[in-house]
C-alpha cells in the first residue's frame, strides 16, 4: 500500500450527496402532489431536508414542502392552517422565486397561483374556531375538491358526497340571505299558506320545521324567488332527484350500491348547471408539468 511522506497528505472534502441527487427525491414529491398526494408530497420533503446541507438547497426544498403541506390541509379542510401557511409562502415568494424557478421551471405557475390560492382561503371568512360561514366561495371550494377527488383519485363516492353537501349548502344559504329563513329552525307561521299544510309534517311540538334540500328549494320557490339557481334546479328537478337517488343508494348514503364515474358526472353536469359553470371555470389546483 506504500507509506505516505510526511508533508503529502492533503484534506478532501466529500460533498453530501444529498445535495445533488436530492432533486430526484423532490420530482418524485412532484409526482405525488399532481396525483392529490398533498401529504405525501410534502412528507417526502421533509425526509429529505434531514439529508441535505447545503444552504440553496434547504431553501428550495423547505419552501417547496410548505406549500405542498399547505395545500394538504387545504384539500382536507384544514383551512385555518391552510391560509396561515399561504400567507407566509406569499410573502416569502419574492425571495425565493428566481432561485426555484431556476432549478425548477416547471414551478412557475404554481407558484403564480400562490396568491390566487390565499385570496381564496381569505374569501371563505374563516371563523377562529376554524368553522366557515355559508358562501358563494365555500360552495367554490365543494366543488374545486369534489372535482380532484373524482378526476385524480377516481374517489367517486368521496365526490359525489361532496356535490351532495354543495346544493344543501348552496339552498340553506339563499333562504337565509333572501328570507331570513332557517331550514334547520323554521317557524311553521313563516311558511305561505299555501304550502303550510305540506310543511306541517316536519314541525315539532313548537311548531319549529327542520327540512331538506328539496323542501327548502319548494319553499324558495313559494316565496317568489327570482333566483337563477331555484330556476335552474326546478327545471332538472327530475333528474337530479335520480342521480340523488343514486348517491343515497351508495355506500357513503344508506345503501350499498357503488358510485361510478358515469354517475358521479350524471350529478355533475346537474350541478354545473344549476350554478351556471363549466367544469373549467372551477378553481383547480395547478400541475406541475415536466420540464
Amino acid at each position: 500500500m506504500g507509506i505516505v511522506e510526511n508533508g503529502s497528505e492533503q484534506l478532501v472534502a466529500i460533498e453530501n450527496p444529498w445535495n445533488a441527487v436530492g432533486w430526484f427525491e423532490v420530482r418524485t414529491a412532484f409526482e405525488l402532489f399532481n396525483r392529490a398526494q398533498y401529504s405525501n408530497a410534502a412528507k417526502v420533503l421533509s425526509e429529505l431536508l434531514q439529508k441535505v446541507q447545503a444552504h440553496e438547497v434547504r431553501v428550495i426544498v423547505e419552501f417547496l414542502r410548505d406549500i405542498m403541506q399547505a395545500v394538504a390541509d387545504w384539500d382536507a379542510f384544514q383551512h385555518a392552517r391552510a391560509l396561515k401557511a399561504m400567507e407566509r409562502a406569499v410573502r416569502e415568494l419574492p425571495k425565493v422565486q428566481g432561485l426555484i424557478e431556476a432549478e425548477f421551471p416547471e414551478l412557475h405557475l404554481l407558484l403564480e397561483w400562490l396568491e390566487t390560492a390565499r385570496d381564496h382561503l381569505r374569501a371563505l371568512k374563516i371563523a377562529k374556531d376554524g368553522a366557515l360561514p355559508l358562501s358563494e366561495p365555500l360552495c367554490e371550494e365543494l366543488l374545486s375538491n369534489a372535482l380532484r377527488r373524482a378526476r385524480l383519485e377516481g374517489k367517486y363516492e368521496d365526490a359525489t358526497a361532496r356535490l351532495y353537501s354543495l346544493f344543501e349548502k348552496e339552498v340553506k344559504r339563499r333562504l337565509l340571505e333572501q328570507h331570513n329563513l332557517d331550514n334547520s329552525a323554521c317557524l311553521l307561521d313563516s311558511i305561505p299558506e299555501t304550502i303550510r299544510d305540506d310543511y306541517s309534517r316536519y314541525a315539532d311540538e313548537k311548531n319549529v320545521c327542520r327540512f331538506g334540500l328539496k323542501g327548502t328549494v319548494h319553499l324558495l320557490q313559494a316565496l317568489g324567488s327570482q333566483d337563477l339557481f331555484v330556476e335552474r334546479y326546478l327545471e332538472k328537478e327530475k333528474e337530479i332527484d335520480r342521480a340523488i337517488g343514486a348517491r343515497n343508494a351508495s355506500i357513503l348514503g344508506h345503501g350499498t350500491q357503488p358510485i361510478t364515474e358515469a354517475k358521479f358526472d350524471e350529478l355533475l353536469i346537474l350541478v354545473l348547471f344549476v350554478l351556471g359553470v363549466k367544469e373549467d371555470e372551477v378553481l383547480c389546483i395547478p400541475k406541475i408539468q415536466k420540464s
